[in-house]
C-alpha cells in the first residue's frame, strides 16, 4: 500500500457489558484507537482518520475485554488513501 493517510471506517452496533472496546490502526510504531463505549442497537459508523502509512504496512484491528452474553457486530470496514 503506497505511504500515505489514510482513514479507518466500520459500521458497529453493540450491547452494553463491555470494560473495553475499541477499533485501532497501527503503523511505523503510531498506534491510533477509536474506543466504543456507548450502547446502539442500530449500526452506527465509526472511524480514524489520518492514519500515518509508512513502509507499505499498517495493522488494524478490534480490541473487546467484556462479560459473558455482551456482542458486538462489525461491518463494512474499510482502510482508504486520503486524497
Amino acid at each position: 500500500m503506497p505511504d500515505g493517510y489514510y482513514t479507518l471506517t466500520a459500521k458497529v452496533k453493540k450491547s452494553n457489558g463491555f470494560i473495553a472496546l475499541e477499533m485501532f490502526a497501527e503503523s511505523n510504531d503510531n498506534r491510533l484507537a477509536y474506543n466504543i463505549s456507548e450502547e446502539n442497537a442500530a449500526w452506527k459508523i465509526i472511524n480514524i482518520s489520518r492514519i500515518p502509512v509508512k513502509k507499505g504496512k499498517a495493522e488494524i484491528g478490534f480490541l473487546a475485554t467484556g462479560s459473558a452474553g455482551s456482542f458486538c457486530y462489525v461491518d463494512d470496514i474499510t482502510l482508504l488513501k486520503e486524497q
